[in-house]
């Protein structure tokens, strides 16, 4: 198969711990996101499930929704990585302590869940609503606590490794694009949208407008050479 174009859309594959119930469950009570699925958890029980570096930065993030936080960071309170938090995040202890959030070392077995958030008597015409789960986290020893939702912190890697094989340049996990330039990577003809580009933003919203700001910008070339200033402009104002 041969193409003069290649647009790359082939997406980023979250790095899940094998802990059973996350994987399960994720997209439904447990989320990477707080802009995106914050609100509909807004004043409930939440859970963070990170390493213990990356839980300040987490909780500055959710604090405008949640007061209630209980940060599970499965064994890695360790002397280096409270060293390694306060290089990053110096008096995060009196931080944490100030907006009463509990850090929780214990080992987590499982996650199980209590209760779905929905029950299908939601007002279909509203954007959205409080959504109601309930989960009880099993540790390797000692009692179970319970949370309402939870906000993570996991890596991520590319989908497929098309972009890679082919020479495209990476920007730490992403795949280099030009945004001057449609989202053209370093190989002439190949384009790559959505959250697998450097662009770093990663939401549906994002991947919609990437997709068609970068399919108006192929048109346009292939009709005149490059885009027009009123193709540009269309490609910005859309």
């Amino acid at each position: 198969m041969t193409a003069r174009k290649v647009i790359l859309a082939t997406g980023l594959r979250d790095m899940l711990p094998a802990t059973p119930g996350l994987r399960e469950n994720w997209g439904s009570g447990i989320f990477w996101c707080p802009w995106c699925d914050g609100n509909e958890h807004a004043d409930q029980g939440l859970g963070l499930i990170a390493p213990l570096p990356e839980i300040p930065g987490m909780v500055r993030e959710i604090l405008t929704l949640n007061k209630d936080i209980v940060a599970f960071v499965n064994g890695t309170d360790t002397a280096e990585a409270r060293a390694t938090t306060e290089k990053n995040n110096p008096g995060w202890e009196k931080y944490l302590a100030k907006h009463n959030v509990t850090v929780e070392n214990r080992t987590v077995a499982r996650i199980i869940r209590l209760r779905n958030g929905t029950d299908g008597t939601e007002d279909p015409s509203l954007p959205t609503v409080p959504e109601h789960d309930l989960f009880r986290v099993d540790f390797t020893q000692g009692a179970p606590m319970e949370r309402n939702a939870f906000f993570t912190s996991f890596g991520a890697e590319q989908t497929s490794r098309v972009g890679q094989e082919t020479g495209v340049v990476m920007y730490g996990n992403r795949l280099a694009v030009d945004p001057t330039k449609g989202l053209v990577t370093n190989i002439p003809g190949i384009y790559a949208i959505g959250d697998a580009n450097s662009d770093n933003v990663t939401n549906v919203p994002h991947a919609l407008f990437s997709g068609k700001r970068t399919a108006v910008y192929l048109h346009g070339k292939s009709q005149t050479g490059g885009p027009s200033s009123s193709e540009r402009s269309f490609c910005a104002n859309k």
